[in-house]
C-alpha cells in the first residue's frame, strides 16, 4: 500500500466493493502481514492489532518479558530486518559539550519524507510539519527565563539526505541548543537515557523512552498515540509548559504491549524462506530482487 501501484489496485477494489488484502512484511524475516482493505499504515487498525494480541495472549503468559526484549534488542542493535540505526554509533557517547546542571531535552526528529504521502491521518495535528515544530519550540524558548538545553537528533535516516527538513535542522542555532547530525557518533540510547525528558514528532524512540522510564512527550502521530503512553500535548502552549515542567514517567505496561506487537504480528510464512530483506527461497527455488532494476528472477 506504501507504493503507487497497490495503492491504485486498493482504490479500485473500494470502488468495486471488492475485498483487498495488502500484503506487507511481518514482525521478522519468518513472518508476513495482512491488512484487509486498509492501508498498512492505517493507525486505527495497528491500535487494534496492539491490543487484540495483548489480550489474546493473556497475563499469565510471558507477554511482558518478550515485549521487554523487544525494547532491549534494540539497544543492542539486534533488528529482525537487518537496519540498525545505532550499529555505528558509539554506545556512551554523548554530545559535547554536556550541558550538567540543566534541564535536558532530547528531540528525536523522524524521517518525515517517508509519511508525506501517506494521507491525512499522519499529518501533524500541532505543526504544519516536524521543522516548524522545532523552529517554533526554539523560538518560544528564546522569550523565557530558562535553564534547559535542547538537544535535536537528526534521524539516522536521513543521512545524506538534502531538503528542507536537513537542511532546516542543521540552520537552527540558540545558545540552549546542540544540533546532533544524522551521521553522528552520538548514541541516541545514550542521550535518551541521560536526558529529563524525550520529545519525538512519532518515532518509535518516543515509545522507547516509555519503557526506560524517561517522560516522553508526543507532539505528533504515530502507531503508539492511542495507547495512553506519552504525555500528548493538544497546542503548542501545552507543549512547552510540559517541556519546561518536571514530568513524571507514565506507566509502562502501554510500552510493553508495543514491543509485544512488534514482536509477534503477522502470520508464519508456509512455503517462503527468507534469508535476507531481498534473498529467500519459494518451494525450494530461489528468489531474489535484483537492486534498481523493475525486474525478478
Amino acid at each position: 500500500g506504501r507504493f503507487a501501484t497497490t495503492r491504485g489496485v486498493m482504490r479500485a477494489c473500494a470502488d468495486a466493493g471488492v475485498e483487498c488484502l495488502m500484503h506487507e512484511r511481518g514482525c521478522d524475516l519468518r513472518h508476513f502481514e495482512l491488512y484487509p482493505n486498509v492501508f498498512p499504515h492505517d493507525r486505527a487498525f495497528i491500535d487494534r492489532t496492539i491490543r487484540r494480541l495483548w489480550e489474546e495472549a493473556g497475563p499469565a503468559s510471558d507477554r511482558a518479558t518478550i515485549g521487554a526484549q523487544w525494547f532491549r534488542n534494540k539497544v543492542q542493535g539486534i533488528e529482525p530486518w537487518e537496519v540498525s540505526f545505532v550499529a555505528h554509533q558509539e554506545p556512551e557517547q554523548l554530545p559535547s559539550p554536556w550541558r550538567n546542571g540543566t534541564r535536558k531535552v532530547a528531540i528525536f526528529t523522524s524521517s518525515e519524507d517517508e509519511f508525506a504521502a501517506i494521507g491525512p491521518e499522519w499529518q501533524n495535528p500541532l505543526y504544519e510539519h516536524e521543522l516548524a515544530g522545532v523552529e517554533a519550540i526554539v523560538d518560544s524558548l528564546r522569550h523565557v527565563d530558562h535553564e534547559t538545553h535542547l538537544y535535536v537528533r537528526i534521524h539516522p535516516n536521513l543521512r545524506g539526505l538534502d531538503n528542507r527538513q536537513t537542511q532546516g535542522l542543521r540552520a537552527l542555532s540558540a545558545p540552549f541548543l546542540t544540533v546532533i547530525p544524522a551521521d553522528s557518533l552520538v548514541s541516541s540510547y545514550s542521550l535518551l537515557r541521560n536526558a529529563d525528558t524525550v520529545l519525538t514528532f512519532g518515532s518509535t524512540i518516543g515509545i522507547e523512552a516509555v519503557y526506560w522510564g524517561v517522560p516522553s512527550i508526543l507532539a505528533g502521530v504515530s502507531y503508539y498515540r492511542g495507547l495512553d503512553a506519552t504525555y500528548t500535548p493538544t497546542t503548542h502552549e501545552e507543549l512547552m509548559r510540559q517541556l519546561r515542567a518536571p514530568l513524571a514517567p507514565l506507566p509502562v505496561e502501554p510500552a510493553l504491549m508495543y514491543g509485544f506487537y512488534a514482536s509477534t504480528y503477522g502470520s508464519p510464512f508456509r512455503y517462503f524462506r527468507a534469508a535476507s530483506y531481498d534473498v529467500g527461497s519459494f518451494k525450494g527455488h530461489d528468489w531474489w530482487r535484483q537492486a534498481d532494476s523493475p525486474d525478478t528472477r
